[in-house]
């Protein structure tokens, strides 16, 4: 049997299982998973009877993943004893790559250790090195072996993908300090009922988005506009680059004034992700925001249209919208950076 362990977002790991599933089950097979090892961990443990490259060839379609790992051992690690245990289970851990592929060693520790990641790296690393014939490379490696340790229990495994599956091919020549990952931007975009014909992001940043609804949705009609000139001219730039200059339209303007910066635009779907929250934090009245933004949308939005909102204040968010006499519901929740905001889904009717 097959056994993979899968990195994604921290929030999007049921999400993450349900798309594995769904696309295993596409080519007529079952995935069984389990939320490893502990909840909102990005982490997912699957297995299946197909042979592992099946498995792997799978998996390696899904849009909400990061990383896929085939694990080699799991271990008891008792307290006192982390790097006597680690060294000495090395010295039998199954990993052929090694005998053609230049490698590293990577810990991820969680928890009280007497000993550090760094030195676990170096002790097994040298472990290892006396069994395999590859070179060691810390940067260019071709294979990784990640030791994932939490508590008194580690998981042993062998990172196969590089660079993160999450990060898209298309090319981006702008580029922010911050940005919304793109597996966070597809699994939020899958919760819109349909393929939208237009869609907006008034908040369009770099225009990750924007992009992967352009990836997701080749006919939909894109628009972004951002307050920030640079942002906009960027974001421009970013969607130009992608190839969809002839059917996605940028502006500068202010998502609070929609009317203003697309006087002539009805839209089937808003999707976005404002910029606020920890940055402006307590000089921000929330509920007011949200009142305004939601009217504002409504002024673009079709009538029986749908918004996706990225919210730092999910209670805020929801009194706005029982106000303004939307519908919402909580599409999932995931870390981004310091923060870890709602993706309401909601509608205007």
């Amino acid at each position: 049997m097959a056994e993979l362990l899968l990195t994604t977002h921290p929030g999007l790991e049921a999400f993450a299982l349900a798309e594995v599933r769904e696309l295993a089950r596409a080519s007529g097979h079952e995935v069984e998973g389990v939320l490893q090892p502990e909840a909102h961990m990005g982490r997912v443990l699957i297995s299946s009877e197909l042979s592992e490259p099946a498995l792997e060839a799978i998996v390696r379609e899904a849009r909400s993943l990061h990383h896929v790992i085939r694990l080699v051992a799991h271990l008891e690690v008792p307290k006192g004893r982390v790097l006597e245990t680690l060294c000495e289970a090395a010295k039998s851990w199954s990993l052929p790559e090694l005998a053609t592929e230049s490698w590293c060693v990577r810990c991820l520790r969680v928890g009280e250790h007497e000993v550090g990641s760094e030195a676990i790296e170096r002790e097994v690393g040298a472990v290892l090195f006396r069994r395999v014939s590859a070179p060691v490379r810390l940067k260019t490696w071709d294979a990784c072996i990640r030791i994932e340790l939490r508590g008194e229990r580690a998981q042993i495994g062998l990172q196969r993908t590089r660079p993160a599956l999450s990060h898209r091919w298309y090319p981006r020549p702008y580029q922010q300090r911050t940005a919304l990952k793109a597996n966070v931007a597809y699994a939020a975009l899958t919760h819109l009922p349909a393929a939208p014909q237009t869609l907006l992001d008034p908040f369009c940043g770099s225009g990750t988005l924007l992009l992967e609804a352009a990836a997701m949705h080749p006919n939909t009609q894109i628009y972004g506009s951002d307050r920030r000139t640079i942002a906009a001219n960027g974001c421009a730039e970013n969607l130009d680059a992608f190839g969809f200059e002839i059917r996605s339209t940028v502006r500068q303007g202010d998502a609070m004034s929609l009317a203003d910066v697309w006087p002539a635009l009805q839209v089937d779907a808003i999707i976005t992700n404002p910029p606020y929250g920890v940055r402006m934090g307590a000089a921000l009245d929330f509920r007011r925001f949200y009142r305004e933004l939601l009217s504002s949308f409504q002024r673009v939005l079709h009538p029986k249209g749908t918004a996706i909102l990225f919210a730092v204040q999910e209670r805020a968010l929801e009194e706005a919208a029982a106000a303004l006499g939307w519908s919402m519901d909580i599409c999932f929740r995931a870390d981004t950076r310091s923060v870890r905001p709602a993706i309401a889904r909601l509608n205007f009717f």
